[in-house]
């Protein structure tokens, strides 16, 4: 999907009364210095930013160990959540999900996090960055959503 549909996109809902009344969550946005230049640009940054701090290491084994089943469209974690009996044959690998692609995603997103938080916080005092330890045990899932309903007032 090209860029610059996919900024559209996201422009015209962050847009819509109930993001602009209700506020609004996304994960994985912005991606870029470029994507969140763009919503101060058109004012529409967001007023907090959770950031779900991981050790680079647990980041490829939790991607690296992932398998997708085409037929179900289902994707499982080969050591914490392994396909069922007799769906393994089917499972495949992401292409974009080898060790080499993987460690240079983690880069990439290591090098523009500071700089995609910096553009975001400009001048706005308001502007809050909550940091989050998420290296834990899938059980600990529900104290930390807790946590950060807490945090932003949720």
């Amino acid at each position: 999907v090209p860029e610059n549909l996919v900024q559209e996109i996201v422009h015209s809902r962050l847009k819509e009364h109930d993001c602009q009344d209700k506020g609004w969550i996304m994960e994985g946005w912005p991606r870029s210095v470029k994507h969140a230049e763009d919503l101060i640009t058109h004012n529409l940054g967001p007023t907090i930013i959770i950031v779900l701090e991981l050790p680079d290491d647990v980041v490829e084994d939790r991607v690296a160990f992932r398998v997708f089943n085409p037929e179900t469209g289902r994707l499982y974690h080969m050591t914490t959540d392994p396909p069922p009996l007799g769906q393994s044959r089917l499972c495949t690998i992401r292409p974009q999900e080898n060790t080499e692609e993987i460690l240079a995603r983690i880069q990439a997103y290591n090098d523009n996090l500071p700089r995609i938080l910096s553009v975001l916080e400009g001048e706005d005092k308001n502007f809050r960055i909550i940091r989050q330890d998420v290296n834990c045990t899938s059980e600990e899932f529900d104290s930390i959503a807790d946590s950060l309903a807490r945090a932003i007032g949720v």
